[in-house]
């Protein structure tokens, strides 16, 4: 992003859903953001982008794939990363990763097998999957990877949102602050991630 939403390579623009330009940056309120239409592929891709929240006591949404409609989706968990596979049920959460106001690049890929691989300042990140969204953290972790059978993160429509949360809660979200989006129809491979600048 260059102070506006439009697409650098000529995509789809970026629309608006509250936030404002300060310089460079894109900032947005609670449940303010972003969508675009037709620029992300629904099941194999690559997203990326720097980012930051200015809250991190609970779940804030980073992209919702489901058009806001049920609660999945990627999200901060406090200062971890989450996807949240069955609301209640199953999450997959990181190790603390973030810290409020300080960006971060996130990377989130998705291959034709539906493998879901995140990865933090271009190195995989490394976490738990239980019934709890904060688990403690005693076992080793694990890459935070994982097959995607029930398409939590893949789209369900040609458009996707960032930092807004579903309409079945509405307020898993928080003032932020994101400097680009980038988008490929491909799932980049770990030593592709780990080179991105």
């Amino acid at each position: 992003m260059h102070s506006d939403y439009e697409d650098l390579f000529g995509g789809p623009p970026l629309m608006n859903h509250g936030g404002s330009f300060v310089g460079n940056r894109y900032q947005f309120g609670p449940n303010q953001g972003l969508s675009v239409d037709g620029a992300m592929p629904r099941d194999v891709y690559t997203l990326d982008m720097a980012l930051s929240f200015d809250v991190l006591d609970t779940w804030n949404k980073i992209v919702d794939f489901e058009d806001l409609g049920p609660d999945t989706g990627l999200y901060t968990y406090k200062t971890g990363l989450q996807y949240v596979i069955d609301p209640g049920v199953d999450f997959l959460t990181t190790e603390p990763r973030f810290a409020t106001a300080l960006p971060r690049r996130l990377t989130t890929t998705r291959d034709a097998a539906g493998t879901v691989t995140a990865y933090i300042d271009g190195v995989i990140s490394f976490g738990e999957r239980g019934g709890d969204p904060d688990p403690p953290m005693t076992q080793t972790f694990t890459p935070l990877s994982f097959v995607d059978t029930t398409r939590i993160a893949a789209l369900s429509s040609d458009r996707v949102w960032f930092f807004m949360d579903d309409t079945n809660t509405a307020n898993e979200a928080a003032a932020g602050t994101v400097e680009r989006i980038r988008i490929w129809d491909v799932a980049l491979t770990a030593q592709q991630v780990a080179e991105l600048r």
